[in-house]
């Protein structure tokens, strides 16, 4: 029975393998334990009682006008980690400054509740905000696109093969492939990359095994 011949990889394409599909996915499943036990933020009393009171008539339900579903916004609250239901409180603070809602047509609350909502409203919103980029960061992890574990692992182990097909497509919400807020990673896209890996791994050690096979890159 013959020796199998193992030719191992120089240390630094070990440690940026390690690098690149450890580390960031270390950091995702950190992240995904972390807003797996996060809640959202309940809507504080006095700011729920104040919409209920001047704007919930006009905006209750998917029928609200302008399309404006302020019971849904009430039950949403603020996320935890994605800043999907930021914009509908801005909206909301804006509108209530500038004396636009409620409508000039409707029963108006006085200048005192308008201004302490305004300013609880925008201190609840901010607060949270804050919270959420002391926990998460600004800049959210992400996992890395088809295209670019295709590349990362052709400059790590020095093979040219087709690699980004054969993992699972990604989708563009919103246009791109690089939000991490709208990235799923699932155990099918684990197992894909792990298989992925496999291929790139042992298209490296053909190579190696057979230097004088031509080897062309772009």
């Amino acid at each position: 029975m013959k020796d199998t011949i193992r030719i191992p990889l120089p240390p630094s394409r070990w440690i940026l393998l390690i690098a690149i599909f450890g580390v960031v996915g270390g950091r995702l499943s950190v992240q995904a334990e972390i807003v797996g036990t996060a809640k959202q933020k309940n809507v504080p009393a006095h700011v729920e009682s104040f919409l209920q009171a001047s704007c919930i008539d006009c905006h209750d339900g998917p029928e609200g006008e302008a399309g404006f579903d302020l019971r849904r916004v009430l039950s949403d609250g603020i996320g935890p980690q994605e800043t999907k239901l930021d914009p509908p409180w801005v909206k909301i603070i804006d509108r209530v400054a500038a004396g636009e809602m409620p409508p000039r047509e409707a029963d108006q609350p006085n200048g005192k509740d308008r201004n302490e909502f305004v300013s609880q409203t925008s201190q609840w919103l901010q607060k949270h905000q804050k919270q959420r980029n002391r926990t998460y960061g600004r800049v959210r992890a992400r996992r890395l696109t088809r295209l670019q574990v295709e590349r990362s692992l052709h400059d790590i182990l020095g093979i040219d093969i087709p690699l980004a097909e054969k993992l699972p497509d990604e989708g563009r919400p919103r246009g791109f492939t690089t939000v991490a807020e709208y990235q799923t990673m699932s155990h099918h896209h684990l197992a894909r990359h792990l298989a992925v890996v496999d291929d790139a791994l042992d298209e490296a050690f053909h190579r190696a095994l057979n230097p004088t096979e031509a080897c062309d890159r772009d």
